[in-house]
């Protein structure tokens, strides 16, 4: 599976009500998932760094921009 294949998978699974944009909610819920013990205050710092433009949402586009960019520089 490519990285672009797996970041787009990983969007998915965050993304619950397939609208292409990842609510703080939903992250929340899946970070929960993910991490149970992981605390809100956490969860919101790391929403805040993939909110580019702080309109509390996530699209796909910025969220892969910024997952393919991150990958890059590794």
């Amino acid at each position: 599976m490519s990285v672009e294949d797996k970041a787009k998978k990983n969007f998915e699974e965050f993304d619950k009500n397939n609208d292409k944009c990842i609510t703080l909610d939903e992250f929340k819920e899946e970070m929960k998932r993910r991490q149970p013990d992981i605390d809100d205050c956490t969860v919101e710092n790391l929403f805040k760094c993939l909110d580019k433009s702080g309109q509390g949402k996530v699209s796909y586009e910025d969220y892969m921009a910024q997952h393919l960019c991150r990958h890059a520089r590794r």
